[in-house]
């Protein structure tokens, strides 16, 4: 009989302890839902229309619907809840009715709506508002598709970030998977909003009807950010949603230093990892908490994120393996990274069930490759969008 060693000791309970925190996650995520998301019923899609409002428009690129909003918060909204009022009862009405569906859970993301309302910057309530209006529906439920990302947190995303001297063009390369339940729904309504303020920086989300905040996005400066829930640490409903924390920035930033400044200033909520990257080469992961804010830098020009902290002094647990298969990936092709590399790192890390998105982004060209469409994203082509056409003034 062959004795166990002590590495193979080791390995085992690693392996029962990540299978322990998958479990706890997957029952917490389900406490929430009523059904697994992978299993519920499909809904029928409603097709976006080209079509114009005000001095708004829907229009495609490339197969990929871009919203164009200009004016006032008050404009953006209406010109939103008139092009997607379809679109917009179909992820009111289902996707939050399926996402919410057990009473408790429920009256949780209430209460978590209520304490963070006070937070909600004045112009991004009067847009919601007004695209509530335009389009039919309770301006509460708009509001709560932005707080539900924060309160309750259910994230599996991860990003990359490639630079000089791991990349074989001097360009930074930022690549980022979106992990998040589609319930028959989020998978259909991918599409860019671009956003022209009428006295901040224009702006392009990657992102779905009825929402304001940024989950991905760029600037027209080439600020780069994307959105990674950190399940360590405990949320906090006294602060700005997180999502529309991500919009003040890319209204107001024009850099990375400034990005950073503008998060250690905020009255922040849920623990985040903000993958960050600009046109000048800088790119960051801020690790943030309502507390506590650390700014993890490139190591050999490449940084790599998921759904836990890994500052020291932030963080709390091992976390699973899509990190250490991105730093692989990357190492393997050190010194040549370019985009087909970063889309196939990428594909080695989705969470395969819950993958809506999966893109990469160069700050400074401002070009996103946008994968959407069907689940897992990883599987669809990558569309070729040149945003600097519709963010720059």
């Amino acid at each position: 009989m062959k004795l166990i060693t002590r590495n193979g000791v080791k390995r085992i309970i690693i392996l029962v302890f990540l299978l322990a925190v998958f479990y706890c996650l997957f029952v917490r995520c389900c406490s929430v839902i009523e059904v697994p998301p992978y299993v519920v019923s499909k809904h029928s899609r409603t097709d976006f229309q080209p079509a114009k409002s005000g001095n708004g428009e829907l229009l495609f690129d490339n197969g990929i619907p871009v919203l164009v909003l200009r004016g006032s918060p008050q404009d953006m909204g209406a010109q939103q809840g008139v092009l997607l009022k379809p679109q917009l009862g179909r992820i009111v009405d289902t996707y939050l009715s399926r996402f919410l569906s057990k009473e408790n859970n429920n009256q949780v993301a209430l209460k978590a709506l209520e304490e963070m309302k006070p937070f909600m910057p004045d112009a991004y309530v009067a847009e919601l508002e007004s695209m509530a209006v335009a389009a039919g529906v309770l301006p509460d439920k708009l509001k709560l598709l932005h707080t539900i990302i924060d309160i309750p947190r259910m994230p599996f995303c991860s990003a990359i970030i490639a630079g000089p001297p791991s990349i074989k063009e001097p360009e930074i390369i930022f690549g980022r998977n979106l992990d998040f339940f589609s319930l028959g729904i989020a998978d259909k309504y991918t599409l860019i909003t671009v956003y022209h303020p009428a006295d901040k920086k224009s702006f392009a989300s990657v992102t779905w009807p009825g929402f304001a905040g940024v989950l991905t996005g760029v600037n027209e400066d080439g600020l780069v950010l994307a959105m990674l829930v950190s399940l360590d640490n405990a949320a906090s409903a006294n602060g700005i949603p997180s999502v529309m924390l991500l919009r003040e920035v890319l209204e107001n930033a024009a850099d990375m230093d400034s990005a950073v400044q503008l998060i250690r200033n905020a009255k922040r909520s849920a623990p985040v990892n903000l993958a960050i990257a600009d046109a000048g080469g800088n790119s960051a992961v801020i690790e943030f908490t309502q507390n506590q804010v650390a700014v993890r830098r490139p190591e050999k020009g490449l940084l790599y994120c998921t759904n836990w902290f890994v500052s020291g002094e932030m963080r709390v647990s091992k976390g699973d393996d899509r990190y250490e298969t991105m730093r692989n990936l990357a190492e393997q092709a050190y010194g040549n990274i370019g985009v087909a590399e970063t889309m196939n790192i990428l594909k080695a890390v989705p969470m395969s069930m819950i993958n809506l998105q999966s893109m990469v982004i160069l700050p400074k060209g401002k070009i996103l490759y946008l994968a959407a469409g069907s689940i897992p994203a990883t599987k669809c082509e990558y569309v070729k969008i040149d945003i600097g056409k519709y963010i720059t003034k």
